[in-house]
């Protein structure tokens, strides 16, 4: 029998040929013997009638489909082989980091995980697998459905919610267990401060070392791990540009204002005279302190006012605009609120897609007097090379966490080039050698980051999958996963290498904090390679073995380790992932209250007095931003309930 029969070549040929009469693309193997029509059905009704064995063969994709599947994995940087790396000149950081980036997807991947958007309908292979002699007795089975990244969703796994003592669904009784997107729309805005004793030029009165200060501090802890600026640039053209038009309107003067709403997070010292200038121009100046100076909500005046100006150019999406957005979304995102912090990002994500996509547009052209990119200086396309991978990075983390939607920018990936860092050209100042040589270790540290968010993507689209019990993830790709993991590790830069047995180094406060975050993201990839076996051992206890649960123990290492990591980085006062740490903090918490009221004693005995002391103490973090946010404060009621339930009463 031939087995392409089935498919629309088979209708075309010589006209010498005898045509063929109407056979189903999905008929079944009787039908197809008798070139009849088959009406898909199992047993279809001509197999049913004559009381015979209805059986399905496995149909070739057709030459749309196939075409389909190529362009998908085409768009998908995730699921390349890059053979050559050579076609691509790397980076001041070592080809190590693009390689990892370039990887290709697990080849163990499941079929349906690698191409889910291709998917559209089971074929018969799938959808009537299993032997043949009962066929007429089975159900299609149930595909794998997504398992939800988001950490504060584990609060409603199967497992974990049958479970939960009746005091959390009360605290959720108005919200329901999905409570943070509910929560976070009907926040209330950043309050706007208009004190009548202030003077309108208030802004021209501070003084240049203000204006320095309040930059280096932004620079020293925001820039360094997320360049949305050039520093020589903002203090060689943006800063005096905008103190040359005494702050009026335009984009530079809302540059210099975000940046140092943001620089103000970092030590109230350097903003002492800042407070002073402006208390000299109002006739109460502890009335300024006690509104405008916003103890818990720092650079908030700086802020509003920059707010002010975006009015005028919401429509710009020039390069300018890109960083606005982005140095917006940072300020949202110190004051712990996500969904404003998502807004801005779809604005600077809209301003990448339209660069990104004129450029592709232009060198894909088929005609050749077109083909050539956008016309813009060097400087410029690595700048827009950087937004665009920042708001990537920015746009996945929010999408993942809170269930917003992505915009288009991710089809770009293949296109968008890694930054390389250039210096402009056109600086009557440009940076010396060995500033440059300093800068690299933070430009590695960037692209680790790239690097690593790549990584947490692959993970999430092929292992968050759940089902029935073989519809997991196999041991095999989780440990292929684990090897990329331990890749992005052993394949940073000799500068960002680092030894989870020792101590972070003695440094600058920027780089010892990069050091910790590489940590903590080694780490947390872990982790998450890990949910998954989670979500199968608290749903169904009965379908792990002994070896799962030694790998749910060493997970739960994971967490101390993690944790650990993320006290000294939360002990800053400038970090933008804050609400991200305190939603994964909740995550956990959720997990080991899972494991702790499992039916299953060797679940239930993984939680030892180790894990009761860290679970204090990560209510005790958690408790420190219930003041600034209301999601944050949800997570620390449930929280705290789950601990007085069961945690804290586990022997």
């Amino acid at each position: 029998m031939n087995s392409d029969a089935g498919d629309e070549s088979d209708h075309k040929g010589p006209a010498a040929k005898k045509q063929r009469g109407f056979v189903a693309r999905q008929a079944c193997d009787s039908c197809r013997q008798k070139k009849t029509r088959c009406d898909e059905d199992l047993p279809c009704s001509l197999c049913k009638s004559q009381n015979i064995e209805c059986h399905y063969s496995q149909r070739k994709i057709t030459k749309n489909e196939a075409s389909y599947s190529t362009i998908m994995q085409s768009m998908r940087r995730i699921e390349q082989k890059i053979d050559n790396l050579a076609k691509q000149p790397p980076s001041r950081a070592d080809q190590s980091i693009q390689r990892l980036i370039n990887s290709p997807m697990p080849v163990s991947m499941p079929a349906s995980i690698r191409h889910e958007h291709e998917t559209a309908a089971p074929s018969p292979a799938s959808e009537y697998h299993g032997s043949s002699n009962k066929q007429h007795q089975q159900q299609p089975r149930p595909a794998p459905t997504p398992l939800s990244f988001s950490a504060h969703l584990t609060l409603a796994w199967p497992g974990i919610q049958r479970r939960l003592p009746p005091g959390v669904f009360d605290a959720c009784r108005d919200v329901g267990l999905d409570y943070v997107s509910g929560m976070e729309l009907i926040r209330p805005p950043l309050p706007i401060i208009r004190e009548p004793q202030i003077q309108t030029n208030w802004l021209s009165q501070l003084s240049l070392r203000t204006f320095k200060d309040l930059s280096y501090c932004y620079f020293e802890n925001f820039n360094t791990a997320l360049p949305i600026l050039d520093q020589d640039v903002y203090f060689q053209r943006t800063l005096p540009a905008a103190m040359g038009n005494d702050f009026s309107a335009d984009l530079d003067a809302c540059i210099v204002l975000l940046v140092m709403a943001l620089g103000s997070w970092d030590r109230d010292a350097a903003s002492v005279e800042a407070a002073s200038t402006l208390a000299n121009s109002m006739q109460r100046s502890d009335s300024y302190r006690s509104t405008s100076r916003d103890v818990d909500m720092p650079g908030l005046s700086y802020f509003n006012e920059a707010r002010r100006r975006m009015a005028f150019f919401d429509c710009d999406t020039g390069l300018e605009a890109c960083q606005i957005y982005l140095l917006a979304g940072l300020y949202y995102a110190q004051t712990l609120r996500p969904n404003q912090w998502w807004v801005m990002t779809t604005r600077a994500s809209l301003c990448s897609v339209l660069f990104w996509k004129e450029d592709q547009t232009r060198t894909s052209s088929t005609t050749p007097t077109l083909r050539k990119p956008l016309h813009v200086g060097d400087w410029e396309r690595d700048m827009q090379s950087r937004l665009f991978w920042i708001t990537t990075m920015f746009e996945t983390l929010l999408a993942d966490e809170l269930g917003l939607a992505n915009t288009s920018l991710l089809e770009y990936r293949e296109h968008v080039p890694l930054p390389k860092f250039l210096s402009p050209t056109w600086l009557s100042n440009p940076p010396s050698a060995s500033d440059a040589a300093a800068e690299a270790f933070f430009h590695y540290h960037f692209l680790s980051q790239i690097a690593h968010r790549i990584l947490l993507t692959r993970i999430r689209e092929s292992l968050f999958i759940s089902g029935e019990k073989h519809s997991y993830p196999t041991a095999a790709l989780e440990q292929e996963l684990y090897s990329q993991i331990e890749q992005w590790r052993y394949q940073l830069p000799s500068d960002l290498a680092f030894n989870l047995d020792r101590p972070l180094p003695s440094a600058t406060p920027a780089r010892t904090s990069a050091a910790a975050w590489l940590r903590g993201r080694y780490v947390i990839g872990k982790y998450h390679i890990r949910r998954p076996l989670f979500h199968r051992a608290l749903s169904n206890p009965a379908s792990i073995t002994d070896e799962d649960v030694l790998k749910c123990a060493e997970t739960l290492s994971f967490m101390l380790q993690w944790l650990s990591i993320m006290e000294y980085v939360l002990a800053g006062t400038c970090v933008p992932y804050r609400y991200f740490i305190y939603s994964q903090l909740f995550g956990q918490l959720v997990v080991v209250y899972g494991l702790a009221a499992s039916p299953d004693p060797r679940l239930r005995s993984l939680v030892k007095q180790e894990h009761r002391d860290w679970y204090q103490t990560s209510l005790r973090i958690l408790s420190k931003g219930t003041q600034q946010c209301e999601t944050v404060a949800k997570d620390y009621e449930i929280a705290t309930l789950l601990y007085d339930h069961l945690i804290k009463e586990a022997r």
